[in-house]
């Protein structure tokens, strides 16, 4: 399985070894086997976080057309990642009451005893209820013992606080 990971750099920039440019992907796509790392294979973290802030302000809202809001909350992570998430939502909101949205998180913590941040785009839906999505770590956003971090993975939240994660990750 190969997953897309959005960035501006060549080949040759430190990223697993099976990884590399496929087919005709775009210049700034660049694809990664989360089943393979230039180590072997790739380390899996899963767990749950709880969102403990979330602060929503619509900013286009128009009879007959998508609602736009801008949303911004904290997170607490708990299992293999042990640590905080702060987050930057956009979200467009169909007639149904559904929406898709589009975010960049940091996380800080500690990951296989790593303790660092990182950062990930994330994009997803929400049904009206509950939210599914995918994340893929930036490349280049790790500090601290996660330097080097490459990765991706998805969570699910149900109606609530509470969303469970995975996340298939190398560290370089």
């Amino acid at each position: 399985m190969w997953v897309a990971v959005h960035v501006a750099v060549p080949h040759g920039n430190g990223l697993s070894a099976t990884s590399g440019w496929r087919g005709n992907a775009a210049p700034w796509v660049y694809l990664f086997d989360p089943t393979q790392s230039e180590e072997g294979t790739v380390a899996t973290a899963s767990g749950t976080f709880e969102v403990t802030s979330m602060n929503e302000d619509p900013y286009h809202e128009a009879e007959g057309e998508p609602r736009l809001t801008r949303a911004n909350g904290t997170q607490r992570f708990t299992g293999d990642v042990d640590g905080t998430g702060s987050v930057e939502w956009l979200f467009s909101y169909g007639p149904d009451g559904g929406a898709r949205f589009l975010g960049i998180q940091r996380i800080e913590g500690i990951l296989d005893g790593r303790r660092g941040s990182f950062v990930i785009e994330a994009a997803g839906n929400f049904d009206g209820s509950a939210s599914k999505g995918s994340w893929t770590v930036i490349p280049g956003t790790g500090t601290g013992g996660l330097v080097g971090i490459i990765g991706a993975g998805d969570f699910e939240a149900s109606s609530g606080p509470k969303a469970s994660y995975h996340l298939d990750y190398d560290v370089a």
